[in-house]
């Protein structure tokens, strides 16, 4: 009888345990295409980790390029994206977009010719340009399909390969936000870049979204993050996380 009682003690420890898992809410599962090295992607996680202390709950970042966590966010295989752009809640109307700013950038138009000079989007379509934006970037996708001729238009998979190509000639203007473009030439990785930009064709600011499962959430955030954008918290995680990597 002694062992019977050990096992029925031992079997609801077991049951108890599990129960106690299950019943642990589990951290949300948000999206960005940035990892660690980049000042978006740090200037956002000062931003999330302040907000996700004060609602109470837990949250983690996970890495994957723009169009694949497009996919996933969609699905509702995760609860959220970091930061994306109006132009991107045009696109999936169902999803929750978050009315506070978490972020901003200039969309910088990259090239290596000194004569080049724009000031809008609509001047890319003066110059017979080979133009390259960045694939999963709804907003440059937007902007440039009704611009630039088919065969003068290219996709990059990601900044580094756009950067690249730029420098190979490949290209004549790489058009990518700013913020992120100017955190990868300070990392060192083109050392002997002989970059400009040739102009900044708009300003863009990056909200939260949410998949509409996690809809409970959207207020609480909004009131969150609206009282640290009065508090200049935002704005100071911004100057604290480009003055890390040595940002302009």
């Amino acid at each position: 009888m002694a062992k019977i009682r050990g096992f029925y003690g031992i079997l609801l420890v077991l049951i108890s345990l599990c129960f106690g898992v299950r019943g642990e809410e589990a951290p949300l599962v948000f999206i960005n295409a940035r990892d660690e090295n980049n000042s978006g992607y740090k200037w956002l996680q000062l931003v999330y980790d302040e907000a996700f202390k004060r609602l109470g709950k837990e949250y983690e970042v996970r890495i994957y390029p723009d169009k694949r966590g497009e996919l996933l966010l969609a699905q509702g295989a995760v609860d959220g994206d970091l930061a994306r752009t109006q132009d991107f809640i045009v696109l999936h109307p169902n999803l929750i977009l978050v009315p506070v700013a978490v972020a901003w950038s200039n969309v910088a138009a990259l090239t290596t010719r000194e004569d080049l000079v724009l000031q809008q989007w609509e001047d890319l379509a003066l110059y017979d340009l080979r133009v390259e934006y960045r694939r999963g970037s709804v907003l440059a996708e937007t902007r440039l399909v009704p611009l630039i001729k088919p065969e003068n238009l290219s996709i990059a998979n990601d900044w580094e390969t756009g950067i690249r190509k730029l420098l190979a000639g490949r290209t004549d203007v790489y058009v990518d936000m700013e913020v992120d473009v100017m955190s990868l030439l300070a990392s060192g990785a083109f050392p002997h870049a002989n970059l400009k930009m040739a102009g900044v064709l708009e300003k863009v600011y990056g909200y939260p979204i949410l998949h509409p499962k996690n809809a409970a959430l959207a207020k609480p955030l909004e009131k969150v993050l609206g009282s640290m954008t009065r508090e200049g918290l935002i704005e100071s995680y911004r100057r604290q996380a480009l003055e890390a990597s040595g940002s302009p």
